[in-house]
């Protein structure tokens, strides 16, 4: 992902990120949070802490989201969860790198750019099954302003994440390319990253885009 980045934003001096694969008991030496998805320290040394194991479960709890909602997963939970580490990841060089919003939708749309940009560039048959992952997740029943639950929080990230890889398929990252290699403050990045509206309902799971509504 790094080396997709460095080639798509012509930067070298990336933040370094320690990444720890652990067991449920390692985990919770060094985290508060519960064991299984991936997360992100960005306070200090930046990490990203990723599963040794994905709990059955999460797993369970996950695709019920999915099928709840009769949404099909387009591939095995596991994937999903791998590939989400990435987005941690970009979290991480988000912040290392000194570009932070302080507003949540869009710290998240920018690590969603990062990441899929990355992937896109580097790694393009994971970024193929990542389009085919948000897509799925942004098909979930719109969430409220503040998601609480694990279906609504999937369906809040799976709607940033569409319409960040819609945003790319349709733009030069010029613009991400000046941010990475000037910072600029929180709230001139809060301007420029809400200008680009990468949170709104995505073009592809828009209700007139819809099986249903055809």
């Amino acid at each position: 992902m790094q080396r997709g980045l460095s080639q798509a934003l012509s930067h070298r001096d990336w933040p370094r990120v320690t990444l720890y694969v652990l067991d449920e008991a390692d985990w919770h030496a060094r985290l508060k949070l519960p064991y299984g998805y991936p997360a992100a320290r960005v306070r200090g040394t930046l990490a990203v802490y990723a599963p040794a194991r994905v709990p059955d479960r999460l797993v369970m709890r996950f695709l019920e989201v999915l099928t709840g909602a009769k949404v099909q997963p387009p591939g095995p939970a596991s994937e999903f969860f791998d590939l989400v580490t990435g987005h941690e990841y970009g979290h991480a060089l988000a912040v290392g790198t000194g570009l932070r919003a302080r507003v949540r939708e869009l710290d998240e749309a920018l690590a969603n750019l990062l990441w899929a940009l990355g992937l896109r560039r580097g790694q393009p048959e994971a970024f193929a099954r990542l389009t085919l992952w948000a897509g799925a997740l942004a098909r979930l029943p719109k969430p409220p302003a503040k998601p609480r639950t694990l279906g609504q929080q999937l369906a809040f990230q799976g709607r940033i994440l569409m319409g960040a890889i819609e945003h790319l398929g349709a733009h030069e990252p010029t613009w991400l390319k000046d941010l990475v290699a000037d910072p600029p403050p929180p709230e001139q990045l809060k301007s420029i990253l809400g200008s680009l509206n990468l949170s709104v309902w995505p073009r592809s799971s828009s209700p007139e885009n819809s099986p249903e509504a055809r």
